[in-house]
């Protein structure tokens, strides 16, 4: 099954029905060719029902929880597009994990020629980057640096969460700063500190790196020296950027501009939206601490991840393309050449406050929510939990790490990632499938003791 056809089956399965003009929009595909994507998909599932196109629905005719089972347990590995396939490869390069062609061949059940030919289209696409791949017993890479460690961030995404990989030092660094940095965040420190010091002792350094916002980084209170353990004045920096740009570290007049820009933006919504609604004061300051990591990454080039903007897209696709639209004519400090995922995290972050704003909270059942991948997701995830239902209320979001030391009280742990360790833990998606809805609502019909045991 192609990728595009694993994840239309993961889309409906999460959100029961789809739009056909959401889906052809969504991946820039003709009708034709989503015909043909359901055909396919439809051979693959044939023993629990089929895909169908009813008024201008793509909707699913079958037992959806044996489907739903089947896909998270068996369904069979995906069929990588050339681009997936070329993405994995130069990951595997960058951390020195290479295999031959024949080990990439049998990883992605392609021929030796695919994988030669997805090779030779990767050497052509990073020579548009001002980077060399070349061969000399392995691969190696060259070029401009700044371009190469982007390529790098932008592949994270592709690795799988793992909180043991969390390296010592960032977990005391995050702690020593008083940074309160995510599960995921400290992940990708971690991921990428190792990956930057690897460069530096194999030769490979900055002389030079983009800062837009004319930022003196010296000014920024963050010793990165337990961190990198380099004396090059240009790779500090460049590693305090990098934090700064999903921690939005306060510096200067930075707070002030943002404050004032989210005003501008959230009134610009409300009128052109035609929104009657009022922004309280905690919704707007989480929204400013988020853009401000937000304006950061944009004045040092730094890319944004969102693994659930298609997600996002589909269940607010109008409100997304408004909000994408204002954005974009609000020349504001370069907010207006925000990244697609910064606009995703923008749009939930609004569309959750939206479904929330008439939400009366009743205590019934109490829950935490443990969401390693960062504010902007656990926001709206607790948004999406309280207009569930009236009997949840949502004590917090914490680390993985601080579980173990939590003196609350609570009925249940939700949670996007997996938790062995735990009791009375209940794993979900970060946009919320009508699986997990039906979950979550079993818990107020038949809600458990209270606990705070490991």
């Amino acid at each position: 099954m192609k990728m595009r056809q694993f994840e239309i089956l993961r889309l409906l399965l999460n959100h029961r029905k789809l739009i056909v003009s959401d889906v052809i929009y969504l991946y820039d595909i003709s009708i034709r060719t989503l015909y043909y994507d359901i055909e396919q998909i439809n051979y693959m599932i044939d023993d629990f029902g089929k895909l169908r196109i009813e008024d201008n629905y793509l909707v699913f005719d079958g037992d959806v929880l044996s489907l739903y089972d089947y896909f998270e347990k068996e369904l069979m590995t995906p069929y990588f597009e050339s681009k997936e396939r070329q993405d994995l490869i130069l990951l595997s390069i960058l951390e020195d994990n290479q295999k031959t062609l024949d080990e990439y061949a049998k990883i992605f059940s392609v021929s030796k020629t695919t994988i030669f030919s997805d090779v030779e289209g990767l050497k052509s696409d990073l020579l548009d980057r001002d980077i060399r791949l070349f061969y000399k017993k392995k691969y190696y890479l060259s070029g401009n640096e700044w371009n190469i460690r982007d390529c790098y961030l932008k592949l994270l995404e592709y690795k799988t969460f793992s909180f043991e990989a969390i390296d010592e030092c960032v977990i005391l660094f995050n702690e020593s700063m008083d940074l309160r940095l995510s599960d995921y965040s400290m992940y990708y420190l971690s991921e990428f500190t190792r990956f930057v010091k690897q460069r530096i002792e194999d030769g490979f350094t900055l002389d030079s790196f983009t800062n837009e916002l004319e930022v003196d980084l010296d000014d920024i209170d963050l010793d990165v020296d337990c961190l990198i353990q380099f004396d090059e004045y240009e790779e500090r920096n460049y590693l305090k950027a990098y934090i700064a740009s999903f921690t939005g570290i306060k510096h200067g007049n930075e707070d002030a501009f943002v404050s004032e820009y989210v005003d501008v933006l959230l009134k610009e919504i409300q009128m052109k939206l035609a929104l009657n609604i009022e922004w309280d004061h905690s919704f707007k300051e989480s929204l400013k601490n988020h853009l401000l990591a937000s304006y950061y990454r944009i004045g040092f080039s730094f890319p944004a991840s969102n693994p659930s903007l298609k997600d996002i897209k589909l269940r607010y696709f109008s409100l997304y393309n408004g909000i994408k639209k204002i954005i974009r004519t609000l020349p504001v400090g370069g907010f207006n050449q925000m990244r697609d995922e910064e606009i995703g995290f923008v749009t939930a972050y609004v569309g959750g406050y939206i479904e929330r704003y008439s939400y009366v909270q009743d205590e019934r059942c109490q829950v935490i929510l443990v969401c390693p991948q960062g504010r902007a997701v656990s926001n709206y995830l607790k948004y999406q939990i309280q207009n569930l239902s009236s009997e949840f209320e949502v004590l917090g979001s914490y680390s993985i790490d601080s579980l173990g030391k939590l003196m609350i009280d609570y009925n249940y742990i939700i949670t996007t990632v997996d938790l062995p360790y735990f009791k009375n833990v209940i794993q979900v998606n970060p946009v919320l499938s009508d699986v997990d809805r039906a979950k979550l609502l079993s818990l107020v019909n038949n809600k458990g003791g209270r606990t705070h045991e490991v």
